[in-house]
């Protein structure tokens, strides 16, 4: 078993980036591995990954190779930051965790 490194990992101002080639949604495991999956909140899905980074504008090809994937974006913000998305966001609702955690939930 290995997991998979990206060769950006000297560039300090991105993300570390690595692959594990076991991993899958945990709705897709079977009943005998599954966890609960219901949330409190009834939340379901991540629906949006967004990384506010100062430094996001000239992203080294390992960064713009995950970009191009459409999982993940990257915004040129004042600070670091993950903003994350569940089910649309459609409710509208937001939780900002900063700056104790730089996170920001939206659903």
């Amino acid at each position: 078993m290995s997991i998979a490194v990206g060769t950006n990992s000297d560039v300090l101002t991105e993300p570390m980036l690595f692959q594990i080639p076991f991993g899958k949604r945990p709705d897709r495991y079977s009943a005998q591995k599954s966890q609960p999956l219901e949330h409190s909140l009834g939340l379901r899905e991540i629906t949006r990954v967004e990384l506010v980074t100062p430094c996001g504008n000239n992203p080294s090809p390992e960064l713009q190779a995950v970009i191009d994937t459409n999982q993940v974006k990257i915004r040129v913000g004042a600070e670091y930051f993950v903003e994350l998305g569940f089910d649309g966001e459609v409710q509208g609702q937001q939780v900002d965790f900063r700056p104790g955690l730089p996170l920001i939930i939206s659903w």
